[in-house]
């Protein structure tokens, strides 16, 4: 559930709407969207692009299609990718950001549901970000000893005006708050890697499109 009771989000011309069996994603006035179907009833997750035609006629065309039954074959080729991620962070020591003159900023990532409600709204049922909220959200201790009273989660590394990490707080039962943080430049390279693999797994799975004649939810309409 989306804070506000919002069923979709508006992020920077982009858009997405979350149903209950498929997400419906478009750019503002682009006359065309596309939409993800989760095929809790045909057995069958698509991705399909909707558009009009010069005559107002509904065109689709299939862009990816892959079998329910795959999905476990999907997550064991993809099972590796936590643990890689997890792989990248290191511990983070009040001194060495100290030392190294990097500033800690609270506020610049919203994560829990008390603060993704504070710098937002619901707009046309979605969930759009105040500029302004966001920006009165931002926090800049004076002391990095004031880290220890932030909630548990993330918050911004920044060294020269430049957002070099991402920093974590995790409290651990009965135990010190546990301090972690990412570079910018690995979680970059991490992503670039993991779409690429993630894109080559999918691939090695999908329906191939000659076979999409034998599925009524992906035989095309339109021209």
């Amino acid at each position: 559930m989306l804070p506000h009771g919002a069923r979709g989000i508006d992020l920077e011309g982009l858009s997405a709407v979350f149903c209950s069996e498929k997400v419906i994603a478009f750019k503002a006035g682009d006359g065309e969207h596309y939409t993800l179907h989760t095929g809790w009833k045909s057995g069958i997750i698509d991705v399909h692009r909707t558009w009009k035609g010069p005559e107002g006629t509904e065109n689709h065309q299939t862009i990816f299609a892959m079998r329910r039954d795959a999905i476990p074959a999907v997550c064991r080729d993809l099972a590796s990718i936590e643990a890689e991620f997890i792989g990248l962070f290191r511990r983070l020591r009040l001194g060495w950001l100290k030392h190294r003159g990097i500033c800690v900023v609270r506020g610049c990532l919203p994560t829990t549901s008390d603060e993704i409600c504070k710098v937002t709204k619901k707009r046309r049922g979605r969930l759009v970000f105040i500029e302004e909220e966001v920006r009165d959200q931002l926090y800049v201790p004076e002391y990095l000893d004031e880290i220890f009273e932030f909630p548990d989660g993330a918050f911004g590394l920044f060294k020269s005006g430049k957002n070099i990490g991402i920093g974590l707080k995790v409290t651990y039962q009965l135990r010190e708050p546990q301090f972690y943080w990412i570079k910018m430049k690995d979680l970059s390279r991490f992503s670039g890697m993991w779409s690429r693999k993630i894109l080559q797994v999918f691939m090695r799975h999908k329906i191939p499109p000659d076979q999409y004649s034998e599925h009524d939810v992906l035989r095309p309409s339109g021209s």
